[in-house]
């Protein structure tokens, strides 16, 4: 009876299906990717989130004091100016937020399974990149207010510069002074991005796309 028994179980292990053998490759793999996980990529999952709080302190720091001088200074006529900062807080704030999500379902372990991983680092990268365009278009678009602040709600100078129109001064000068001056701030502001959010972000992104990369090789 025992000899039969052993027989059939020997049987049955031999002849489990291709699912439940792929099956139990992706429970090992998803075990090791655990594993994996909470030995190098807590880490940079962890200093992502730090930098993203950071990056939310020194925005309400820095953008307050404009929005508080801008609002209640030159009678309300350069009000504008404070509702854009407002404008762009509120963007970065929808920004924290979803990227804040993303990092702590990534630190839930109920989420730590490889499929899911690979979404939330695709998401990441998606939130880094419209970031970055967001910090290039920035200062221009910044600028082109100001400029319409400048000449439409604010008095002449009684010398005005290179940057107003005069006899000596025509109007495709400005523009061209403008275009060149707010492609320049553009590009430089394109390539200080790109450093200063792979440092806060990308370079961790990286650390999770090797581990990921890791457990699918092995």
């Amino acid at each position: 009876m025992e000899l039969e028994s052993l027989k059939y179980a020997w049987k049955t292990l031999d002849t489990l299906s291709a699912t439940q053998k792929k099956r139990m490759d992706l429970q090992q793999q998803e075990r090791q990717l655990l594993a994996l996980l909470h030995k190098r990529s807590h880490g940079p999952v962890a200093r992502i989130r730090r930098n993203l709080v950071l990056e939310l302190a020194g925005v309400i720091a820095l953008y307050t004091p404009p929005i508080a001088y801008y609002l209640f200074h030159f009678g309300g006529r350069l009000s504008a100016i404070s509702w854009f900062v407002l404008a762009m807080a509120a963007l970065f704030g929808i920004y924290y937020y979803r990227m804040s999500r993303i990092l702590g379902e990534m630190q839930c372990p109920a989420f730590q399974v490889r499929s899911n991983l690979e979404r939330q680092v695709r998401s990441l990268e998606k939130y880094i990149r419209a970031y970055l365009v967001m910090g290039t278009l920035l200062i221009p678009v910044a600028a082109c207010l100001l400029g319409v602040l400048l000449y439409w709600e604010l008095p002449p100078p009684i010398h005005p510069g290179v940057l107003y129109v005069s006899a000596g001064n025509p109007l495709w000068r400005v523009l061209l002074l403008w275009a060149t001056g707010l492609s320049t701030i553009a590009a430089t502001m394109y390539f200080i991005n790109k450093w200063y959010i792979h440092t806060l972000y990308g370079r961790h992104i990286d650390s999770l796309r090797e581990a990921l990369r890791e457990i699918s090789a092995g």
